[in-house]
This record gives structure tokens, sequence and C-alpha cells, in this order.
């Protein structure tokens, strides 16, 4: 889940690793790019926020 720290509200889930997510960041033109504990980096590109 990619959280809104200042608002402790969450913004979206991201769905490309099959474990925890540890850290994510946005990247060119709104993407979300992420790394998990399964050892991959992901790139999203189309995140539906909330």
């Amino acid at each position: 889940m990619l959280w809104d720290l200042r608002a402790a509200w969450p913004l979206s889930t991201i769905e490309s690793h099959s474990d925890k997510v540890l850290c994510a960041d946005w990247w060119k033109s709104g993407s979300v790019i992420s790394g998990g504990a399964d050892s991959k980096l992901c790139i999203s590109s189309q995140i539906p926020l909330q």
C-alpha cells in the first residue's frame, strides 16, 4: 500500500510484488518505482489513487 504520511491516509495499492513492498518513490510521468522483499524492482505506470 502507498501511504500519504502527512495525512496518514492510503493513496493506492501496489500489487506488482509477491512479498512486502519495502520502498517506493514517484518516478517519471507519475509512475511509481518500488522495491520489495521479493528482490524485485518494479515500475508501475498506472497506479490508481484512492
